[in-house]
């Protein structure tokens, strides 16, 4: 499953009548999945050190 962030900002244009809008979406999926490793690693580390 891909997980996107997205952004938009109104413009201060109107494009055929119609205010116009630029939206921007990145994937941001290998990131979220490199924190959850990293979360995972950190709880086993802290269980080692109890």
């Amino acid at each position: 499953m891909k997980v996107l962030e997205g952004h938009a900002q109104r413009l201060d244009i109107q494009l055929n009548g119609k205010q116009a809008v630029v939206i921007l979406a990145r994937d941001v999926t290998q990131r979220v999945d490199d924190e959850h490793e990293l979360r995972i690693a950190a709880a086993a580390f802290e269980t080692q050190q109890a």
